[in-house]
């Protein structure tokens, strides 16, 4: 099981999950357990969540952008496009910060996007590779150090 949350505003929690059978449920309301239908029967490699938006990776290195509601767990996916990556080389890890997405490939090779994480629509079209560096990445992880 893999988890992967926020508190909004009215500091009300949701908490995504995705279970061994790469089953994606949505809890929310302190109580409430929902399950998510995907946007492809390829497997989930990975979830990213920053305010409340959420970004869908799978195993064959599709991205998926979940469409905001009033309801918490949100309405239907958006298909990121991931063209520019050629078939030999997928997105292995995706991390979303505030104002920017944060991905690296199978070949250890780091990229980013800025704007808008919500529907693609107000995203940068492409990515932007990271000047090459001497070492390899398998993952990048960001996090939002807010002071209260």
């Amino acid at each position: 099981m893999s988890t992967n949350g926020f508190n909004d505003e009215n500091k009300s929690g949701v908490v995504w999950l995705v279970d061994e059978k790469d089953r994606l449920y949505c809890f929310y309301d302190e109580e409430q357990l929902e399950q998510v239908s995907l946007p492809t029967d390829s497997p989930i490699r990975h979830l990213s969540v920053v305010g409340n938006q959420l970004w869908l990776l799978t195993v064959c290195g599709e991205i998926f952008v979940r469409v905001k509601s009033s309801n918490p767990v949100g309405n239907g996916w958006i298909q990121l496009s991931t063209a520019q990556f050629q078939s030999n080389n997928r997105l292995c890890h995706v991390s979303l910060g505030p104002e920017l997405a944060w991905a690296c490939d199978e070949h250890g090779q780091i990229y980013f996007r800025s704007g808008d994480n919500g529907p693609p629509t107000f995203l940068a079209p492409a990515w932007i590779a990271v000047d090459e560096l001497d070492i390899k990445f398998k993952e990048v992880k960001f996090r939002n150090l807010k002071s209260s």
